[in-house]
């Protein structure tokens, strides 16, 4: 660690941007670690190829987007992609993701509300974050759609994120892009995104967190944590949380099957907050649904942040 940040200071970094591009590069080589076929513990020993490995496929990566290899050339100073905080979105906090609610067009059409009216009730509640995932309706009017959510939030300091569609993103002004691991790549959404914007992106493994990491996301939804009707994927529990969340140093969301009732379990986990569909959006109040999701997590993160403070304590 201590080499790692020395480094860093070499390369110009303040004290504080050196240490947390030192926590970044010794998290994702710990994570790609785990591969190698040796030792009995649970942390393997710390793979040194892994920097030199990633550093050129960074440089292979310019060379065939005819991008300047100087980023490739700042990342070789310091290992796996050390410059990759820069690529990232200086607005975006971690308290963002707390209430983190995910439109659902099939939710609206049976509650009878139109997008901007779930919003409307979701922001009332205390939303901290709205993602709009709309699959089913022409780019031209999902621009014009979140061009109205987006007047909507933005003078609240709620950030609105676009689900996959980095051309709607672009086109309306949104304040991001989320993706998945089926979609655009990470790393081209934040070439095409620029600093400026947030970006997350949709994990389950340690790997894929690793690999979001290096690609630039701001953060990643972890999950789903547990079954869901709202979209089929395999489910990876609270162990596979947790283990995901202990390894990544990116800031994260759970998603998948989680809402008020097994908030603190879920926060215990690890993440910073909790993207819920069907929690909120199908709910009879979408304003009431929110308020008590975003009151279970901020409970849940209290507890969480006394219990490390009492930890501190005891060991000082």
């Amino acid at each position: 660690m201590a080499s790692a940040i020395a480094t860093a200071l070499a390369n110009g970094e303040t004290l504080v941007q050196a240490v947390q591009t030192a926590k970044e590069y010794l998290t994702s080589v710990l994570v790609e670690s785990v591969s190698l076929d040796l030792g009995a513990g649970p942390q393997h020993p710390f793979n040194h190829a892994a920097g030199f490995s990633r550093v050129a496929q960074q440089q292979q990566s310019a060379n065939s987007d005819g991008t300047a290899l100087a980023t490739a050339a700042s990342a070789a100073a310091m290992g796996p992609n050390s410059n990759s905080r820069n690529k990232r979105c200086k607005g975006f906090s971690p308290v963002q993701l707390r209430a983190y609610v995910v439109t659902d067009a099939g939710c609206n059409a049976k509650a009878g509300r139109t997008l901007l009216e779930a919003v409307t009730g979701a922001v009332a509640g205390g939303a901290t974050i709205v993602q709009l995932r709309e699959k089913d309706i022409d780019g031209g009017e999902f621009v014009q759609q979140a061009i109205q959510v987006i007047k909507l939030c933005r003078p609240r300091g709620i950030p609105v994120l676009i689900n996959d569609r980095v051309d709607v993103a672009l086109a309306s002004g949104a304040d991001g892009v989320h993706v998945g691991q089926s979609d655009i790549p990470a790393r081209i959404v934040r070439q095409m995104l620029g600093p400026d914007k947030i970006l997350g992106v949709s994990c389950k493994t340690r790997a894929e967190a690793a690999k979001a990491l290096v690609d630039g996301a701001d953060y990643i939804g972890v999950g789903a944590v547990f079954p869901t009707g709202t979209k089929a994927s395999s489910v990876i529990g609270l162990e596979g949380l947790a283990e995901v969340c202990s390894l990544s140093a990116l800031p994260a969301v759970a998603i998948g099957g989680v809402g008020v009732s097994n908030a603190a379990d879920v926060i215990a986990s690890g993440v910073d907050g909790l993207a819920v569909v069907s929690a909120v959006f199908a709910a009879p109040d979408v304003a009431v649904a929110t308020r008590d999701l975003r009151q279970a997590v901020d409970k849940a993160l209290e507890h969480r942040n006394r219990q490390q403070h009492q930890a501190v304590t005891a060991t000082n």
